[in-house]
């Protein structure tokens, strides 16, 4: 079996033939010339280099391959004369934290199949810069200079973080960091929140009753520069949920927290930056 170049109205085409006037008589209108172009052969070695032969069958063998994503499963085709595996493959996608088991095979050339799985950098997560209460307030980072807010998502119920897209990472000023509970003075606890507001921070509240009953948790907000690389690319490739779950055990790992630490409001700040990332990223595309 050999390759050839089908070059038509609409574009050109790489197919395999017998023969040139195997592939003249297929496409009659068209120019066909031999391709000798097999450097995706060697993508297919590297392929089955991470893999594993499950089974095979006459011009199909099919592998299993660990990844970080979750297992694929991958068909990789063949001319049983030969032994020529041909510029395509067949994949399943056994993704972390999905219940069911994929029926269709996606198809790709070999080289979109590295790119998106074996070339594709890792997610990681950076905590770039942070300040605590009262410390001065963050600087923007370097790199962001004259980069405009991309887009914005919300933490908890008001905290407004603002998301910055720059090449295939992504910054987020985050305004409430793990920000700390104030705990006051053994003698002064059970005072109303107003209390406290005036006597440790200044700050005078009007009572709305005639009696102080403002009771409350005074926060004292930490913001931080945080930055998730390689985040873009991996739109594609990975669901809201198994983003936020990675980013989270990094981050869970960056602070020596256990792996049992959960964190819902961070889980669900995450998928959202996810979507709207997402989005954007569509509404650019129309843009051009």
């Amino acid at each position: 079996m050999k390759r050839f170049k089908v070059q038509t109205g609409d574009g050109s085409l790489f197919l395999y033939y017998p023969t040139k006037a195997d592939a003249q008589a297929r496409w009659p209108g068209a120019v066909v010339e031999e391709y000798g172009d097999l450097s995706y052969l060697d993508g297919i070695e590297a392929i089955k280099t991470r893999s594993v032969l499950i089974s095979e069958a006459p011009g199909i063998a099919l592998y299993r391959m660990p990844h970080a994503d979750g297992e694929i499963y991958i068909k990789l085709i063949y001319d049983e004369a030969d032994g020529l595996y041909y510029d395509i493959i067949r994949y399943q996608q056994r993704k972390i934290g999905a219940f069911t088991i994929p029926i269709t095979w996606d198809v790709s050339s070999i080289q979109e199949f590295l790119d998106g799985y074996i070339n594709r950098k890792p997610l990681c997560y950076n905590l770039v810069s942070m300040r605590d209460y009262r410390q001065p307030k963050l600087k923007r980072p370097a790199e962001l200079k004259g980069v405009k807010r991309s887009f914005s998502v919300t933490f908890g119920e008001k905290c407004r973080c603002q998301c910055f897209v720059h090449g295939d990472n992504l910054w987020i000023l985050h305004r409430d960091y793990f920000s700390p509970e104030w705990r006051p003075p053994i003698d002064d606890i059970g005072k109303p929140t107003s209390y406290y507001l005036k006597k440790y921070f200044n700050v005078t509240r009007s009572e709305k009753f005639i009696y102080p009953d403002t009771w409350g948790t005074i926060v004292l907000r930490s913001e931080a520069w945080i930055r998730i690389d390689n985040l873009i690319p991996s739109l594609k490739y990975l669901k809201p949920t198994q983003i936020s779950q990675r980013v989270w055990d990094m981050m869970r790992k960056l602070h020596g927290w256990p792996a049992s630490e959960r964190n819902n409001d961070w889980e669900r700040f995450l998928e959202s930056v996810v979507v709207a990332a997402t989005n954007y990223l569509k509404q650019e595309e129309v843009k051009c």
